[in-house]
Formats: C-alpha cells, structure tokens, sequence
C-alpha cells in the first residue's frame, strides 16, 4: 500500500480553534482538523484544475466575439 507522506503546515490558534469547533457541533465526519484542512485545501486546487469543456469554450468565446475583444 502507498501512503501519502505529509508534511507539517503552521496556522494560527485562533483558526485552529475554528476548525475544531466546526468538525465537533457540525458533525462534518472529520476526526480530525488536519483531515478537514486536507479535504479543504484538496477541492479548493481541485477546483483550479478543473478543464472547461469545448462547449464552455465555444460559448465563452462566443461571448467574448460580441464584445470585441476576438475576432
């Protein structure tokens, strides 16, 4: 089995104590903060990478055309 190897990050108390708070009164399924900053942090450069289809492209495009910036 491959794990992942981690690493250590610093935040500040303050938000440490947020993040605490909300995985214990929201019952999110996290144990842990580090795994709620890891599944966080995991959709947020998730998100970044995301590909647009060729439609999303087209329209975009299309878009852009009307307003004069492409030709």
């Amino acid at each position: 089995m491959i794990m992942n190897e981690m690493e250590t990050i610093k935040i500040s108390k303050k938000l440490f104590g947020i993040i605490n708070d909300r995985i214990k009164n929201l019952q999110t399924g996290f144990s842990t903060p580090d795994e709620y900053i890891e599944y966080v942090l995991t959709e947020l450069f998730n998100d970044e990478t995301e590909e647009i289809s060729t439609d999303e492209q087209n329209e975009i495009d299309n878009e852009l055309r009307k307003m004069g910036y492409i030709n």
